[in-house]
């Protein structure tokens, strides 16, 4: 929940991974209707817990990338966060990259730091 005094005060904002995700009827993609919905982006919404509308997002596209061929460009599916800040603007990690953004409420980029740490698994994978 965004803290009181912040922009956004009240609403949620929440770091939504992608990949897999979801329950429904089962279908030739899901047989057992599990992961059933399959978007290869993460996106970060904060909303209005009372009326659920969605208020501000960061998708890829935002960010100017095409869907769906660059969309992968903001992707992690797991180890990720977004927080408001003081100013207004948000910072996003993107876990599994090692990178993190401070984005303005226009989606203009303002921070990125990349970390320079890594190693790979077995696979020759990188992993932060």
């Amino acid at each position: 929940m965004i803290p009181k005094g912040l922009p956004g005060e009240g609403n949620l904002l929440v770091f939504d991974n992608g990949g897999w995700a979801g329950y429904g009827v089962p279908n030739p993609g899901s047989k057992n209707g599990s992961k059933n919905a399959i978007r290869d982006y993460s996106r970060v919404i904060e909303f209005n817990p009372v009326t659920l509308e969605i208020e501000w997002q960061v998708t890829p596209k935002e960010l100017g990338h095409a869907i769906p061929t660059d969309a992968s460009k903001f992707y992690s599916p797991y180890v990720s966060s977004a927080q408001r800040l003081p100013n207004g603007n948000t910072l996003i990690d993107e876990g599994s990259d090692g990178r993190l953004i401070e984005v303005t409420k226009d989606h203009e980029i303002v921070w990125e730091w990349i970390s320079p740490y890594y190693t790979h698994n077995e696979e020759g994978q990188k992993i932060i």
